[in-house]
């Protein structure tokens, strides 16, 4: 069977994915003189969506909602590390080796072995896993350096996010959290994925066992009632804070690793003073300057290339 532009055959034929990563032809975007192949998304978003976890029947519709998003995440990634190699920077060798036996002793018990047995099952070798490490290091650092350090957060705006958010500000003495912490080595678009899939209904306690290296895995990422404040760093503190009962948390990215959270219930509300909200607010204000400042300087990096999008017929 050919593999010329598959995508509308395999919706036609109603063909479904095998645990093994298939390849398409053809090209699903140019970056200047760069090529983006359809079959680059296809493995990015089998990945990232879990495809072998979801129904059959699911799954096409899965892959023509999402390939435009792994499409434009690649395009991204693809401009970052462009701008990276164009500052003539060099990541050293050893950093490098240091951060996959990092991830290999924290998230795989230091067995070399399991990582391949999981590498297999995503359609991924072990030298593209050993770029991406490399790839997302790059972009960490290019992050750090464009966004991060050149926001400067004002006590005006401070006390303005603080006065026009109360609802951020009423907190519960206690909570009954559950969490999932994700291995370093689930990307940002396969945690997104996972995330939305949650969303959409899926267990949470499920995806606990199934994924997070947390120390209650094992019971779903349950921590049953718990004060905030005395058991999680800010970054956990302000994103429970935002939720009600019942809700989802956003990507938390810590040390390395994303964090979901669920709060399930709460006890006692308390309505913080500006004194005592200063670090979330703080936080809170870092973060929005932050997504603006990445997206600006996205938008920059998109006006300095030639960006030509290939129509795929779903």
């Amino acid at each position: 069977m050919t593999k010329k532009l598959l995508l509308p055959l395999l919706l036609i034929a109603g063909t479904v994915f095998a645990d093994n990563a298939q390849q398409y032809d053809g090209v699903a975007a140019y970056v200047d003189d760069k090529v983006i192949t359809i079959d680059t998304v296809m493995n990015e978003l089998r990945a990232g969506l879990r495809l072998w976890e979801i129904p059959p029947q699911q799954q096409m519709d899965l892959t023509r909602k999402n390939f435009p998003v792994f499409r434009d995440l690649l395009i991204e990634r693809m401009l970052i590390l462009k701008e990276y190699e164009a500052s003539g920077a060099q990541l050293p060798n050893e950093a490098v080796n240091e951060r996959v036996q990092s991830i290999i002793a924290d998230a795989y018990d230091g067995n070399e072995a399991t990582l391949r047995h999981e590498l297999k099952r995503t359609g991924l070798t072990y030298p593209e896993w050993l770029k991406q490490v490399r790839e997302n290091m790059i972009i960490q650092a290019m992050r750090h350096l464009q966004v991060n350090k050149k926001i400067n957060v004002s006590p005006k705006r401070v006390r303005e996010f603080y006065n026009t958010h109360p609802e951020l500000f009423t907190v519960a003495e206690s909570m009954h959290v559950q969490v999932i912490l994700l291995p370093p080595e689930f990307g940002n678009t396969e945690a997104k994925a996972l995330l939305e899939n949650l969303r959409k209904g899926a267990s949470f306690e499920d995806a606990a066992k199934a994924h997070s290296i947390g120390q209650n895995a094992e019971t779903g990422g349950d921590l049953g009632f718990i004060k905030p404040a005395e058991e999680f760093d800010t970054p956990i503190v302000t994103a429970l804070s935002k939720l009600k009962d019942g809700e989802l948390s956003d990507l938390i990215e810590m040390k390395g690793c994303f964090v979901i959270l669920k709060r399930v219930a709460s006890k006692n509300a308390k309505q913080y003073s500006l004194k005592e909200a200063w670090p979330i607010a703080y936080d809170l204000v870092e973060k929005e300057l932050g997504l603006e400042r990445y997206k600006a300087w996205i938008e920059q990096l998109r006006s300095r290339a030639h960006i030509r999008y290939i129509d795929i017929a779903f």
